[in-house]
């Protein structure tokens, strides 16, 4: 009886793309790296964004100004 539950993730990727190896596991591999470094592009360009707007730059300067420094 099979419960629907994945049991091994290599033979469920064997299943998916083929085996390791074969031109389809390959063409996975590269989209699935693709879309996994431009997400993290994009995530990093939307924080930067949001780290440098107005308010968020006012609300750091507090932040900051309030913090203790060390004299050394």
């Amino acid at each position: 009886m099979t419960t629907g539950k994945i049991r091994s993730i290599s033979e469920e990727m064997d299943r998916l793309y083929g085996k390791a190896g074969t031109p389809e596991r390959e063409q996975f591999r590269r989209e699935a790296y693709a879309y996994c470094k431009g997400t993290g592009k994009a995530r990093a360009s939307k924080t930067e964004k949001i780290l440098s707007s107005p308010p968020a730059r006012h609300f750091m300067k507090q932040v900051f100004e309030n913090i203790p420094m060390k004299n050394k």
